[in-house]
């Protein structure tokens, strides 16, 4: 007997996306559970050691969610201060615009951006590319 493997249904074209609250998007990191949280933040706090590594310029987070990644860097003296850009499928990411006005935030999808080659010293995909079904396009874009 062959046993299938369900693929989920997440490549959703912008138009048809849910919109959902920023707090909704990434629940694991409000999780009730402390070792859930812990490794949401842990995931998030080698992100950004590696970033202070690498010392970029200019650094897209792609599929930045609720905006945790950019809130770690932003926290951070040294790379609060490069030039930051965020890319998400869900609209509500521009309320983040208030709370950091010097970052950029775009409405989007992965598969299909409109930045330029070379646009960025780093680009970063946390809790984005196990979602999607075509992860290879994406990663490739």
């Amino acid at each position: 007997m062959e046993h299938v493997v369900p693929q989920p249904k997440i490549d959703i074209p912008e138009e048809n996306a849910e919109v959902m609250e920023l707090e909704e998007i990434v629940p694991e990191y409000y999780s009730r559970f402390a070792v859930v949280r812990w490794l949401f933040h842990k995931r998030l706090q080698l992100a950004l050691a590696y970033v202070g590594k690498i010392r970029p310029r200019s650094l897209l987070d792609v599929g930045c969610g609720d905006g945790a990644f950019v809130r770690f860097l932003a926290s951070d003296p040294e790379l609060g201060a490069i030039d930051i850009s965020a890319l998400d499928i869900n609209p509500r990411i521009l309320k983040l615009k208030s709370e950091f006005p010097r970052y950029t935030f775009t409405v989007g999808s992965v598969l299909k951006t409109d930045f330029p080659e070379g646009a960025f010293d780093a680009v970063v995909a946390l809790d984005m590319l196990e979602h999607l079904i075509e992860a290879r396009s994406a990663a490739t874009e």
